[in-house]
This record gives C-alpha cells, sequence and structure tokens, in this order.
C-alpha cells in the first residue's frame, strides 16, 4: 500500500514535536493529559481552521464524519466534551508562546 501525505498532515508536520514537549513543560497545568495533549489539541484546531468550519462543534462534527481518514491526518477522534474541557482549562499563554517560537524559526529562514 503507498503512502500519501496530504495538505493537512503535511502542514501539520511544519510544527516540530519538541517545540510542543518544551511548551509542554514550561505551561503545566497539573495532571498531564495521557490521550489528548496540546498537540492533540492544536491539530484539531487546525483542520477545523482550515476547513473552514463555522463553530467548533460543526467542526468536530466533521471532524468525526472523515473516520477512516485521521489516521492518514496524524488526528484521533475525539470528544466534543474533551475538547471544550481542553479550550476552557488549558492556559491560552501556550499558543501564545506556540506563535512565538513558530515565528523565531521562519524568521530565520525568511527574514
Amino acid at each position: 500500500m503507498s503512502h500519501h501525505n496530504n495538505l493537512l498532515s503535511q502542514t501539520l508536520s511544519l510544527v516540530p514535536r519538541h517545540i510542543f514537549q518544551k511548551l509542554e513543560n514550561r505551561h503545566k497545568t497539573g495532571r498531564s493529559s495521557r490521550k489528548f495533549g496540546f498537540k492533540e489539541q492544536f491539530n484539531v484546531m487546525a483542520f477545523i481552521q482550515l476547513a473552514a468550519r463555522r463553530s467548533m462543534r460543526d467542526g468536530l462534527r466533521a471532524l468525526s464524519a472523515v473516520g477512516n481518514k485521521l489516521y492518514h491526518w496524524g488526528l484521533k477522534p475525539v470528544a466534543r466534551s474533551t475538547f471544550v474541557d481542553a479550550n476552557n482549562y488549558r492556559p491560552v499563554g501556550f499558543f501564545k508562546d506556540l506563535f512565538g517560537e513558530m515565528y523565531g524559526l521562519c524568521a530565520q529562514k525568511a527574514p
């Protein structure tokens, strides 16, 4: 079976995993999630944004509708309550710092 990277997985692969790990250590929020960490939250939010969904609920429905493609996109099915809790209780500063890190990487390559 041949393997082809699609646009979503290529886009998500541009954010290095070590950056997420460094920022997760900096923004500890108590007990860490075993299955739905910051990277998974970011991936779901990126899918919702790139799929041009109107709301979080609409985006999660679209995510569950594609079922067997999730693995190829580097995503996993997520319950709406899990995603809502992550958005409500995790610090927003994490994504601010993630933007700063990515901006720093891009500025080195294209000043």
